[in-house]
């Protein structure tokens, strides 16, 4: 509605992110058309800081951001219909501003005589700027924000080199760290002795036969990405690093030389690829920022709530110790919650229509477990069981692989037996790479339970 009144209004370049945060993806799309946006908000403080966020993103891809706030009590469908098309755009053309004047407004309100947060508002206004891609436009935003804050122009600016300088670490570290992952062969931690095949090669079609062994990798990849599931050996035996869920599967692919052949897995896992290596580190440091500023306020509450009602020391420390493990358990949690969500959040918001299906179908949870059932007792989850599920889930589908190229060449050797005149030396190479992939799938039965591996009949 908001979208449709003021469409009425006369402001027909106007979007709404529909009742989801603001993704890179839609600000991509807007990007398309314009470098220059307007975010209009409502009176509602809260919400407002809730949503500052979206102003970094939008800086962080180049746009040349203005931000207007509506009068208290309206939003942009009420405004839009209480006023003419006219009033719309003249209040717009006089009250909308730049963000650093805005942001400023709304995060000093109420700590303007406290050093400390005053201090803070300050370092997330300049964290603001250094985002922004242009060198122009940061020395300017950095003159006005020195302006209004009355604080040295070359301080800030310092700050903001040091933010970039950081950022640039990040990146690079990031990229030496997925180089190095590549060069290392990935291998669970106290697991099994996993079977490595070589030279296996991915059929060139993509097969029905296989879509399945797919999916449920993929699924893994969607539901668990960003999980922690192993360690893995460095150079030396004592130095470790350790694997989520979407770079084990990267890095068997790449050790294997596999891929997805399904066409929309593949383009799933692509996107999903590229996504966790443009945004992954910045949004996880953020979150886990936010945990340590929650712990230190739950803490700081739950003390003095403590030594408020405390009979004596004896029942301070007791009561300390247990707000701690309380607290610490509460973040774990959140934390857990955000490693799990992160990708599926991103994904069926995403702008590709094809990553958008796959991820609502790899997504969705249709089975869950009665609470009859786990109210007297824990229940092992799937999340508990990553660790042998992945690794089950990958072999799987190698042996898959292995199958319908074994047919495949089986289909190939009847062939040149029946030719005239026969070329024997090629009957005897294509028998040869039989009897090696016939090796590869007793290995991976092995590792699979000891079991015989029977080919399946492909429909």
């Amino acid at each position: 509605m908001d979208v449709i009144s003021m469409h009425q209004a006369g402001v027909e370049n106007v979007v709404a992110s529909s009742g989801t945060s603001l993704t890179e993806g839609q600000i991509r799309l807007i990007h398309r058309f314009t470098e220059n946006i307007t975010v209009i908000y409502d009176s509602d403080p809260a919400g407002i800081k809730a949503s500052l966020r979206g102003i970094d993103m939008l800086l962080a891809e180049g746009m040349k951001v203005k931000v207007l706030l509506l009068p208290e009590g309206d939003d942009p469908d009420s405004f839009a219909q209480n006023h003419s098309s006219t009033e719309v755009e003249d209040y717009i053309k006089e009250h909308q501003g730049d963000f650093i004047t805005f942001k400023t407004r709304i995060l000093l309100s109420g700590v303007a005589d406290d050093p400390i947060s005053r201090s803070k508002v300050i370092t997330d206004i300049v964290r603001s700027i250094s985002v922004i891609p242009d060198q122009i436009m940061r020395t300017v935003y950095i003159g006005e924000c020195s302006r209004i804050l009355e604080i040295d122009e070359k301080v800030l600016a310092l700050q903001v080199t040091k933010f970039i300088a950081e950022k640039a670490d990040r990146d690079y570290n990031e990229a030496q760290r997925e180089i190095n992952l590549k060069a290392i062969e990935p291998e669970l931690s106290e697991s099994k002795e996993t079977a490595r095949t070589s030279q296996l090669t991915t059929p060139p079609q993509a097969d029905s036969f296989i879509a399945p062994y797919e999916r449920e990798l993929l699924r893994y990849v969607v539901r668990y990405g960003m999980v922690y599931l192993c360690d893995i050996e460095g150079e030396t035996p004592d130095e470790l690093a350790q694997l989520n869920v979407l770079e084990y599967v990267k890095n068997s692919f790449m050790s294997d030389d596999l891929a997805f052949t399904t066409e929309k897995y593949r383009i799933t896992f692509d996107y999903i690829s590229d996504y966790v290596n443009k945004h992954w580190h910045l949004d996880n440091s953020r979150f886990r920022k936010s945990l340590d500023e929650k712990r230190n306020s739950l803490l700081a509450d739950g003390i003095i709530k403590i030594r408020e009602t405390a009979a004596d020391l004896t029942d301070i420390h007791r009561l300390e110790n247990e707000l701690k493990e309380n607290v610490e358990k509460e973040l774990a949690d959140m934390l857990q919650e955000f490693e799990s969500s992160y990708l599926v959040k991103i994904l069926v918001s995403a702008p590709d229509d094809i990553v958008r299906e796959v991820a609502t179908d790899l997504a969705d949870e249709k089975h869950k477990l009665s609470k009859i059932h786990t109210k007297y007792s824990v229940i092992e989850t799937e999340r508990d069981k990553l660790k042998d599920l992945v690794p089950m889930a990958y072999y799987n589908l190698q042996e898959a692989i292995i199958e319908t190229l074994i047919k495949d060449l089986l289909e190939h050797i009847r062939r040149e037996c029946k030719a005239v005149p026969r070329n024997d030396s090629l009957i005897i190479e294509l028998m040869r790479k039989h009897a090696e992939y016939n090796e590869m799938k007793k290995e991976l039965a092995r590792y699979l339970g000891e079991r015989i591996v029977a080919p399946r009949a492909r429909t």
